[in-house]
C-alpha cells in the first residue's frame, strides 16, 4: 500500500505480492530502496532467514536536482563565489565553490532547505528557502538564481543580537557566537574596514548613555582584537547614545529595540579585494 498524502493517516488498499516474492514459506522485513528500485526482504525458503531482493521499478530520485547562478543584485552580472546550503535551523552548511558563478547540486526532499550565496566584495543576499514534497517524484532540474549585494562604504553588516550585563559594557557569554560569526566574516573579507556603533534607549542622563554606548562598542572591538586576533586598525568604534532610535521608546519592548549594536563598512581596500577575487 502507499501513503496518499503527506500525513500518515491515509493509505491505499494493500496488495499482496505474488510469487516469486511471496512463497509458502515465511517472508518478512520488507524494505524498498527508492534510489535503486529494489525491494529487499527476508525469507526462509532456503531453510535460513536469508536476504533476497527483487527489482520493482526504475530508480526513483531521492533528492531534487537544482541549478542556478550567483548574480550581482544591482547589475545582474554573474559573480564567482560560493553557495552555502543546509536545513533551516541547522548550524551545518554545505559549501559549493563556484569559479564561474554557476552551481548544480542535489538537495533532499521533505525538508525546508536554505540556500545563500557569498562572494568577495559582496554581502549575502536574502537567499532562498526551498521545499519539495517527499511524496512526489522530481525528474527535471529546477532553476534557482541567488543574489549578492555589492559592498560599499556605509553599508550595514547584519549581526546577530549582542547582549550585555544590565547598564554595563560587559558582553554576556551567550553573545560570543554572534561575535565569533562576525569575526569569521571579517577574516574571510580582509578588504573590509568597519565601525562598531553602540546605541541605547532614552532612559537616563544623556552623558551617561553616551559613555555606555561608547564603552559597549569598545568592548566588542576588544573581543575581536584580543580573542579573535583581528587587526585593530580595521575597526573603529562610536557611541551614539540615544541619538538614533529605531522606535519611540514608549514601551519597554520598543526601548529594547533601541538598545543595539550596529556594524557598518567604513572603507574597502581595493588592492586586497582584487587579490581575493583573483583567488576565486
Amino acid at each position: 500500500m502507499k501513503r496518499k498524502g503527506e500525513d500518515w493517516g491515509s493509505w491505499t488498499k494493500p496488495r499482496r505480492f505474488v510469487a516469486p516474492i511471496n512463497s509458502k514459506h515465511d517472508e518478512s522485513q520488507p524494505y524498498f530502496d527508492m534510489s535503486s528500485g529494489y525491494l529487499y526482504f527476508t525469507s526462509k525458503r532456503d531453510g535460513t532467514s536469508d536476504i533476497f531482493r527483487v527489482k520493482l521499478s526504475p530508480p526513483i530520485p531521492i533528492g531534487v536536482s537544482i541549478k542556478g547562478r550567483i548574480l550581482n543584485s544591482r547589475t545582474g552580472e554573474v559573480v564567482s563565489g560560493k553557495v552555502l546550503s543546509g536545513k533551516v535551523g541547522s548550524k551545518f552548511r554545505n559549501i559549493y565553490v563556484s569559479d564561474d558563478g554557476h552551481y548544480h547540486m542535489t538537495i533532499p526532499k521533505g525538508v525546508n532547505y536554505q540556500l545563500t550565496a557569498e562572494a568577495p566584495g559582496y554581502t549575502a543576499g536574502k537567499g532562498q528557502v526551498l521545499f519539495y514534497k517527499k511524496s512526489h517524484i522530481f525528474y527535471k532540474t529546477y532553476k534557482h538564481d541567488l543574489y549578492v549585494d555589492p559592498m560599499e562604504p556605509g553599508m550595514q553588516i547584519e549581526v546577530d543580537p549582542i547582549f550585555f550585563e544590565q547598564s554595563k559594557a560587559t558582553v554576556l557569554k551567550k553573545s560570543y557566537p554572534a561575535l565569533d560569526k562576525l569575526a569569521d566574516y571579517l577574516k574571510a573579507n580582509t578588504h573590509l574596514y568597519i565601525r562598531i556603533e553602540g546605541h541605547t534607549d532614552n532612559q537616563g542622563e544623556q552623558g551617561a548613555l553616551q559613555k555606555l554606548s561608547e564603552d559597549r562598542a569598545k568592548a566588542i572591538k576588544e573581543y575581536l582584537v584580543y580573542q579573535r586576533q583581528l587587526n585593530p586598525i580595521r575597526i573603529e568604534t562610536a557611541g551614539l547614545g540615544a541619538e538614533h532610535p529605531l522606535t519611540d521608546n514608549s514601551t519597554e519592548d520598543l526601548r529594547a529595540k533601541n538598545r543595539r549594536v550596529e556594524v557598518r563598512v567604513t572603507h574597502i581596500d581595493p588592492v586586497i579585494l582584487g587579490l581575493q577575487q583573483d583567488k576565486k
